[in-house]
């Protein structure tokens, strides 16, 4: 199973290119920098990231077809495949709320606006014309100036079910966010399969990653809080089908809703207790991670990726962590 991590583009220009660097040096497979908030430009850090490593594979996570037109988004990413000979996967979700909101980005349903997207992105990629209209963009007619020399995978990042069917159609393949149960994560694959095989794909057309929080050291106590409020942000926002193979009961996750409707800024263990948090997630010692990261595997996943949270980037040396994790699974 590979290993990646996300590097938020939080730092310095010049910070976030030495930490990838730190990372290639250690053997570290693949690096994912965010087209999400108003941070740095993802496809100007990776151009530059390209430009000063020669291995690791760097991914986009994610990109999504509201806040940028996906024209604009296959010139970028194109660019940067040009620059580091083909190592550029591009990831597509649907973005944040608060940065659609902010930008009174246009709304349409995600599954078809994604696979709009991708067959769009896909096709001027290859040099060819395309044309579609959705409630989100419109090509008409439209292609680029250049095709890429080397071809860019594009991958969907979501915890929808009829969007992990949608990739198994379309896509290259799927971040399963938040998926931290073996079963779940069988489950979940098998429905990417399911739809990959009735497309007349091969069950290996689409690579799985399995993006979860991980925290590796034995402050384990410590672990768990930092991340109980992401947690409970993350089951409330869950689709039900998810929450239900993940094995919380559907009350409780209307009891987690109607909290954090409220505008909880704390949760406790009474509402998150750590069980929960290790469907979602993967917490422990360097063996215990090393464990959980070989039964996600086990369970279909083909990539582990690494996904940061501010509180996790506050409370601990995140670089470190990074680091540790992939001492435990090499």
């Amino acid at each position: 199973m590979d290993f990646s991590f996300c590097a938020l583009p939080r730092q310095t220009a010049a910070e976030v290119i030495e930490m990838v660097q730190r990372a290639e040096d250690a053997g570290i497979p693949m690096v994912w920098v965010p087209d999400e908030t108003f941070m740095r430009d993802p496809y100007v850090l990776l151009g530059a990231i390209a430009a000063k490593t020669s291995t690791i594979k760097l991914g986009v996570g994610i990109a999504n077809p509201y806040t940028r037109h996906p024209i604009q988004i296959a010139r970028a990413v194109g660019t940067v495949a040009d620059l580091c000979e083909g190592r550029v996967v591009l990831g597509i979700g649907a973005g944040l709320k608060p940065t659609r909101k902010a930008m009174a980005a246009p709304d349409g349903d995600f599954t078809e606006t994604t696979r709009d997207a991708i067959v769009a992105m896909k096709a001027v990629l290859a040099g060819e014309h395309h044309s579609v209209a959705n409630d989100v963009f419109r090509f008409d007619n439209a292609h680029m100036e250049f095709k890429p020399k080397n071809p860019v995978d594009i991958y969907v990042a979501t915890t929808h079910p009829r969007a992990f069917r949608m990739a198994g159609e379309v896509a290259d393949g799927v971040i399963v966010g938040n998926v931290g149960r073996p079963d779940a994560m069988r489950t979940v694959t098998g429905w990417i399969r399911e739809a990959a095989a009735a497309a007349g794909r091969p069950e290996d057309a689409v690579k799985i990653v399995a993006w979860n929080f991980a925290l590796c050291g034995e402050e384990k106590s410590a672990m768990y809080d930092t991340i109980r409020l992401i947690t409970a942000r993350t089951i409330a926002n869950s689709h039900s089908k998810v929450t239900g193979i993940l094995g919380i009961d559907k009350d409780e996750v209307e009891k987690i809703r109607a909290v954090m409707r409220g505008g909880a800024t704390k949760v406790g263990p009474d509402l998150i207790p750590d069980d929960y948090i290790d469907r979602i997630a993967v917490i422990g010692s360097a063996e215990e991670c090393r464990a959980g990261i070989e039964d996600l595997a086990a369970a279909g996943a083909d990539i582990f990726g690494l996904r940061p949270s501010l509180e996790v980037l506050e409370r601990f040396d995140y670089e470190a962590m990074v680091h540790r994790l992939w001492g435990a699974v090499r």
